[in-house]
């Protein structure tokens, strides 16, 4: 056994002197936003390129929402504020008149409900239009 240390124990002896080395070391303080130097819009390599533009209507994403929009057609004047304002174009349109929803597309975000100036749009929970309810 060396002297000055105890069997068994050489690792609390080595963490030791570790933290010792790092406590001694000078804390430097990180860099803040307006001292590091930042680039131009010019200096910045170009990235994130939108190759195929207008997609959406590939991608089917209404198999996840919880809740679905159900228009009541006695109430709609065809104003068209829904379809203005829906994200996904998720509003049917034929001859200038909404004649439904495109359930594959809509997320069931309730914009349309929110925004229907007639309230003919409301939101239903998915599951009872699914049991018929």
């Amino acid at each position: 056994m060396k002297s000055g240390t105890v069997s068994g124990l050489g690792w609390l002896v080595r963490l030791w002197r570790q933290i010792s080395r790092l406590l001694s070391e000078p804390i430097t303080r990180p860099r803040r936003v307006n001292e590091v130097e930042l680039k131009g819009w010019r200096e910045i390599p170009i990235g994130g390129l939108i190759i195929d533009a207008g997609n959406s209507v590939n991608y089917e994403t209404g198999s996840w929402r919880s809740l679905r929009p159900v228009i009541d057609m006695e109430r709609c004047s065809h104003c068209m504020i829904c379809w203005i304002y829906c994200p996904d174009s998720s509003i049917l349109v034929e001859n200038e008149k909404v004649i439904g929803i495109d359930l594959a597309h809509c997320k069931g975000c309730g914009i349309c409900e929110r925004e229907c100036p007639r309230k003919a749009v409301s939101m239903v929970e998915e599951t009872l239009v699914e049991e018929g309810v």
